[in-house]
């Protein structure tokens, strides 16, 4: 199984899916090797699929537990061996199981996709299992504080929405319609789920399609930088909370009807036009400089999506 983990890993770097297949889908896994002892996956059974399922839901939360302490295997042990109660920097912490919300949308995905892989590499037999974790031991999801259609209705109902008095005024209502800053970012948070920091950081290269559909990149680098970066770290590039942060979000077919591409073309050319005027025109600049300019204009600071909205 680790050497499918492997085979796993290595096919979704190259199809540029970044790190959250390391920090959602490997932690699993591994966590299963561990538990089974590394088995050949052609070799599982249906008492192997039911201790899945039964231990999986035994992990306990990372509460109570240091940083090089998060290996699910490491937690699900001690809270085996010692019980649910631990003792950590002189005091007494009451573990407890993972929420049903991780189940769910972590463990339970994370382990159909690397199956799924298995089967259709021929690495483990299908169809492929319906992983499905839970006892009344862990806690059910928490109720969100979410938006209800009315709520939603009336925020994108005023002004800066569907036309205020200018840039500076854009809660007073007037003829101008400004697809400014404000205006598309809080309608990638609410549409794509994206944080206001990771919105701000958006450069215009990083609006691209991703196996046929238009996608926002949030990654460190521009992808002709990645391979450099590993070699050659400079400072700079997005910053993400965590490495699961970097991913790839699908554009909402409503900020394509908006226009977010051709906001995006426009944001280049105004660039790409500033640049070669300030050079005294095309005719004054080399075929390499041209390069730069063009390169610069989809990846620079200055062309940022947050930056120029």
């Amino acid at each position: 199984m680790s050497e499918v983990l492997t085979r796993f890993l290595t096919t979704q770097r190259a199809q540029g899916i970044d790190g959250r297949v390391e920090s959602e889908v490997a932690p699993i896994v591994n966590f299963v090797i561990n538990l089974l002892n590394d088995p050949v996956m052609l070799d599982i059974n249906g008492d192997h699929l039911l201790t899945i399922t039964r231990e999986v839901a035994e992990i306990p939360h990372p509460k109570g537990f240091g940083q090089d302490e998060r290996s699910l295997y490491f937690r699900w042990s001690t809270a085996r061996e010692n019980g649910w109660v631990r003792e950590r920097d002189g005091k007494i912490v009451q573990l407890k199981r993972v929420s049903q919300t991780t189940l769910d949308g972590k463990y339970a995905p994370g382990l159909n996709a690397f199956w799924k892989f298995a089967v259709e590499h021929w690495f483990a037999h299908g169809p492929v299992p319906s992983f499905e974790f839970g006892t009344k031991l862990n806690r059910p999801a928490a109720e969100r504080d979410a938006y209800n259609e009315d709520e939603v209705l009336t925020f994108f109902g005023a002004a800066p929405f569907t036309g205020c008095k200018s840039i500076a005024h854009c809660w007073i209502s007037g003829p101008q319609y400004i697809q400014g800053y404000f205006f598309w970012a809080n309608l990638i948070e609410l549409l794509a789920g994206m944080r206001p920091s990771e919105i701000a950081q958006l450069r215009c290269r990083d609006i691209l399609d991703f196996r046929g559909e238009p996608h926002f990149r949030y990654a460190p680098f521009a992808p002709d930088e990645t391979e450099k970066q590993r070699f050659d770290p400079q400072p700079g590039g997005t910053r993400g909370k965590t490495k699961s942060a970097y991913r790839w979000i699908a554009i909402h077919r409503l900020l394509l009807k908006l226009g977010i591409v051709e906001y995006r073309d426009a944001i280049v050319s105004a660039y790409r036009q500033a640049k070669i005027k300030e050079a005294g025109g095309r005719d004054h600049l080399s075929e390499e400089r041209l390069a730069a300019i063009e390169d610069q204009a989809t990846s620079s600071g200055s062309s940022r999506i947050g930056r120029c909205m």
